[in-house]
């Protein structure tokens, strides 16, 4: 549903689709090194206390807005009307989001 230039990221050689996997890499190479050794790291590293947080964090949010926001799109392209209870009730969970 997105225009083709949203759908793919260039770094340098590399070629990647798929925005969980551009989410994460982009995390991965450039959220988390700091040269600073600042404390304001996106993410912490893996020998942290923090760090089994974050990834519950990571994967329970893009799990619950994934199926969050298909449940609604799906409702749409069905043409469910807004006054819809079922349409009603996925709209106001994503809203909650």
């Amino acid at each position: 549903m997105a225009p083709p230039e949203y759908c793919v990221i260039q770094d340098g050689d590399l070629s990647l689709a798929e925005s969980g996997a551009i989410i994460e890499y982009i995390l991965t190479k450039y959220g988390g090194q700091s040269k600073s050794k600042s404390k304001n790291k996106l993410v912490p590293e893996s020998t942290s206390e923090r760090y089994p947080d974050y990834r519950f964090r990571f994967h329970h949010t893009n799990t619950w807005l994934q199926s969050a926001s298909m449940t609604l799109m799906i409702a749409k392209f069905a043409r469910l009307s807004e006054d819809n209870a079922l349409f009603k009730a996925m709209n106001a969970q994503f809203n909650v989001i």
